[in-house]
């Protein structure tokens, strides 16, 4: 290796780097395109279904408020309140079956 010229040396080291540059640029790409369909899974499965669920989960908390204040308070306009988010929940059940349907995970 002493007998090797300097200049070829440096070539040499900077090639090295050169290539380790490319290896590591190609995994990057590669565990990108790994991210991205993890990525797409999530915004076209997960968060609809979460949406859904949370959308159910509000509706009969709404019923619920809805439905003390009627039999507490004996009040009409809560009644239609309740009406309007039993409506809505069935809206609601009716979405999150659909996505619950087309979920492949």
């Amino acid at each position: 290796m002493r007998q090797v010229k300097l200049g070829t040396k440096i070539a040499a080291g900077y090639l090295v780097v050169l290539l380790l540059t490319v290896g590591l640029g190609i995994l990057a790409i590669y565990n990108m395109l790994g991210v991205k369909k993890d990525s797409d899974i999530l915004s076209k499965e997960y968060v609809p279904a979460v949406q859904a669920a949370n959308d159910v989960q509000r509706n009969a908390a709404m019923i619920t408020f809805y439905m003390v204040e009627v039999s507490l308070l004996e009040s009409e306009k809560r009644w239609g309140d309740a009406t309007k988010s039993f409506v809505e929940m069935e809206k609601a059940l009716e979405t999150a079956q659909a996505v619950a349907k087309s979920s492949t995970n």
